[in-house]
């Protein structure tokens, strides 16, 4: 059960996302321009709060 969430979260979800921004790149439309610039901002939002998460962690409490 572990196994399987674990390859459904690593590998499906990811290959999910990029064939919805390939079929709306190919699609055309201004949804591809939204998606340019929402998808950088998203992954920098992530890694800010993962690095503030660590930091939050290995502080003594």
């Amino acid at each position: 059960m572990f196994v399987m969430i674990g390859l459904q979260i690593g590998v499906l979800a990811p290959l999910s996302a990029l064939a919805g921004i390939v079929m709306s790149a190919s699609s055309g439309g201004s949804i591809s321009a939204v998606l340019t610039v929402s998808i950088p901002i998203l992954i920098i939002v992530c890694l800010i709060l993962l690095m503030l998460s660590t930091v939050t962690v290995k502080q003594p409490i």
